[in-house]
């Protein structure tokens, strides 16, 4: 397959509604941090979205846990299981939507240094959870045996 070919395949100029994402259920701001590390680790995700009345208000991230609860407090920090998400969550956080361009996403992920996004949907509701991840599966997926063919690699 010729590089014109897989880059009509997958492009990045293509909408986010044309990869497969994983519907991504929020979770509410009542949520302690104890039941977003047990959500995290149950669905083998980096990121939950936060969700007052069913809008989006906040993401909570692996690098969230790392910088905010352990980072420099960590001797201070031992009770933080209790504590409500919302202390520790990233508010506001940058969304896109299914009509957005998957080279937006991509470069919002570089540009911010971010793993994933939330893309809302035509009403402005949470709808999926996107990840950098979900950006490289689609190019592998779509293009595995041109990649396979041309990078052997011996695992």
């Amino acid at each position: 397959m010729t590089q014109q070919k897989l880059e009509q395949i997958f492009s990045l100029n293509n909408t986010i509604d044309t990869i497969k994402l994983h519907l991504h259920r929020g979770l509410p701001t009542s949520s302690s941090v104890k039941e977003i590390l047990q959500f995290l680790n149950w669905h083998n995700t980096g990121a939950v979205m936060i969700q007052e009345n069913s809008f989006l208000v906040g993401i909570f991230t692996e690098r969230d846990l790392l910088a905010k609860i352990y980072g420099f407090n960590y001797e201070k920090q031992t009770d933080f299981l209790s504590h409500s998400i919302t202390e520790y969550m990233t508010s506001h956080p940058t969304t896109l939507n299914l009509n957005n361009k998957i080279g937006q996403a991509f470069y919002i992920m570089y540009a911010k240094g971010i793993r994933h996004i939330p893309i809302l949907d035509e009403k402005g509701l949470p709808y999926a959870l996107m990840s950098i991840r979900d950006i490289t599966t689609n190019i592998f997926h779509y293009s595995k045996q041109e990649l396979l063919d041309k990078f052997k690699v011996d695992f």
